[in-house]
């Protein structure tokens, strides 16, 4: 329960390197649903557990601050039977939206009695109505087991969010296994949030406090939706920008393709897509052709088992110099394809697949060309890595995707992660330069370090460059399991070079300027332990910009791509036009890089992502 209580409180064409928009501040609202069904009279590891939830609720809304905006839902407290009218619509509001409201919310939550059914989807459709359509707005849904009613919670949950207007769905199961915890882990996936056990009070309370404390980030709105389509010939149009969609389970069908158009004559690509595991073996692949079939660029991102990072990214590059041999057509072609699936490869049969639909972000950066590379620092590959230890710490909440990451300059940081979290943080680099990044788990004593005694919950640390591909070439232990001994983890970045991207990119994809992503995670605790494991980051971010391409100053416009193609609105790919149908290029923003050096444009879509995100 503890971990209830940790989880409430915490929570374009590019003619240049990458840049992003500015951060739009929000009023952040916080909706809590508890299941009051019949079921949350039975006992968890000896308490009742609608005991253990009023608990953990108490104890979180009585460390919120007045300001924040909360309320209170509950489902399944009034029909008894499932065959009773109004069984499946059995939720009601205790305690509306505000701030200043800590006495309705203690009395409300007092009162609440286990009784009814679990209708999980309605009461889903009803906290979104209560919490408005605009801001950052979080639901968190406690409850002890799966819906027994329609609408399925998983598809309320993916066309609740996939607006991308900032609504993100975070679960706690209490003490579930089996098709129960396979339901909210689905609910989570696709509502964009976060998924925790919880076996008691202790654990469910520490979830709760976690999830408030990140639902109370800073927001900014996502990529546009659009949906992809089964076959080549129906690819929506897609350019220089950030999207979101969903990739449905690995089997039949289950490709999803973009058609992406140049802006720029001669133009280099960055391509895209990732995806969030949550903890479970997944994959992601991607691939550009050309409209004719030639490949451009494959990449995939997999893991087998449930350690490291929740975060999986495939990315390629697609131009004149990108790659060892560049294809000719594919850097020639104002349009290309683009193959997204849930699995280790786009051809073929896979090794490893999801088993889910999931959401994919994908990011297209455009690059203009460059007038030569006479005289450019040669290709690089990571220097030693050299631990930082030391200097004054400073708080930090760490982003769960590349979009709300927080922007970090050098120095050292302190924070924590609980079982099953990854947390991403953004340090911006330009050409010459590198970062090594030191993870410290300081070492535990009492109760945390007995949790810890079973040596089976890893620490992980990885990087990510701006176009979202590897960034690490050079690291110094990356992974390892976490006691309650100190543990020191890094990394170092490969210099920022433009010739780096004739490298393979799985060997250095540092090079291209901007926000790289620092990620660390703990893997979830195989014995569905919750607890707050503190640790500490050092940045240091090294070199001196140098190196700088020059860029063609007044590049080739590329023809203008044709009108958006209507696509299939979410949930009904027969028909029907998505409002995520893609709406053109956005915002031109000039960034000078360096010293007196190079200004370059970019032209992105407005995202999620910088706080002051990858």
């Amino acid at each position: 329960m503890l971990a209830l209580a940790v989880l409430l409180a915490a929570a374009g064409a590019l003619l240049g390197p990458l840049s992003r928009p500015a951060r739009a501040e929000e009023t952040s609202k916080l909706m809590l649903v508890l299941d009051s069904s019949g079921s949350m009279a039975q006992k968890s590891q000896g308490e009742v557990k609608i005991d253990a939830a009023r608990k953990a609720l108490t104890q979180t809304v009585g460390s919120l601050p007045a300001s924040v905006n909360v309320g209170f839902r509950v489902f399944g407290a009034t029909v008894f039977n499932a065959g009773d009218k109004g069984a499946c619509t059995d939720s009601q509001l205790k305690v509306p939206v505000g701030t200043d409201n800590q006495g309705q919310l203690d009395a409300a939550i007092k009162a609440v009695k286990p009784y009814g059914e679990t209708p999980i989807g309605y009461a889903l459709q009803q906290a979104a109505k209560d919490l408005g359509s605009s801001g950052k707005r979080t639901i968190v849904l406690v409850t002890d087991g799966e819906s027994t009613c329609k609408p399925d919670p998983c598809d309320v949950a993916s066309t609740l969010t996939r607006s991308g207007t900032g609504l993100a769905i975070d679960v706690i199961g209490l003490n579930v296994d089996g098709s129960a915890q396979s339901q909210l882990k689905c609910i989570a996936s696709r509502g964009k949030g976060s998924y925790y056990d919880a076996a008691d009070a202790e654990t469910l309370a520490n979830s709760l406090q976690t999830l408030v404390q990140r639902s109370r980030r800073n927001f900014q709105v996502g990529g546009t939706p659009v949906v992809g389509s089964a076959a080549p010939a129906q690819a929506p149009v897609i350019t220089a920008g950030e999207y979101n969609d969903e990739l449905p389970p690995t089997g039949a069908g289950d490709l999803r393709w973009y058609h992406l158009y140049r802006n720029i004559v001669g133009s280099t690509l960055h391509v895209s897509a990732s995806i969030n595991r949550l903890g479970r073996p997944d994959a992601v692949a991607l691939e550009v052709r050309t409209p004719s079939g030639q490949l451009c660029a494959t990449s995939s991102a997999f893991r087998a088992d449930a350690f490291g990072s929740n975060l999986l990214s495939a990315a390629v590059s697609v131009g004149p110099r990108a790659g060892k041999a560049p294809v000719a057509a594919c850097t020639s072609s104002n349009d290309l394809l683009v193959a997204v699936r849930h699995a280790d490869r786009v051809d073929g049969t896979p090794v490893y697949g999801g088993k889910q639909t999931d959401q994919v972000s994908l990011q297209v950066i455009e690059e203009r060309p460059v007038s030569g590379v006479a005289g450019l620092p040669k290709p690089a590959t990571a220097g030693k890595f050299v631990p930082q230890f030391g200097g004054s710490t400073k708080p930090v909440v760490g982003g769960s995707s590349f979009d709300d990451a927080p922007t970090l300059g050098q120095g050292a940081y302190s924070s924590n992660l609980v079982p099953g979290e990854t947390q991403v943080f953004l340090v911006k680099q330009t050409w010459g330069q590198s970062v090594d990044a030191t993870l410290t788990f300081p070492g535990a004593s009492g109760k945390l370090a007995s949790q810890l005694g079973n040596g089976q919950v890893r620490a992980n640390i990885t990087m990510f460059s701006p176009n979202r591909g590897p960034a690490t070439t050079n690291a110094g232990g990356q992974e390892n399991v976490l006691t309650k001994e100190r543990l020191v983890l890094g990394l170092s970045s490969t210099p920022v070079r433009y010739l780096n991207r004739s490298q393979d990119v799985t060997r250095a994809s540092s090079y291209l300027p901007g926000s790289y992503a620092v990620v660390v995670s703990l893997s979830a605790d195989p014995q569905n332990q919750n607890y707050v494991v503190p640790y500490l980051l050092n940045l240091d971010v090294r070199g001196r910009s140098s190196g700088a391409p020059d860029y063609v100053a007044n590049p080739t416009p590329a023809p203008a791509p044709p009108s958006p193609t209507p696509v299939p609105a979410p949930g009904s790919r027969s028909g029907g036009v998505t409002t995520g149908t893609v709406i053109g290029i956005v915002v031109a923003v000039a960034v000078l890089l360096g010293a007196g050096v190079t200004a370059v444009i970019v032209r992105r879509r407005r995202r999620r992502g910088d706080a002051a995100a990858g």
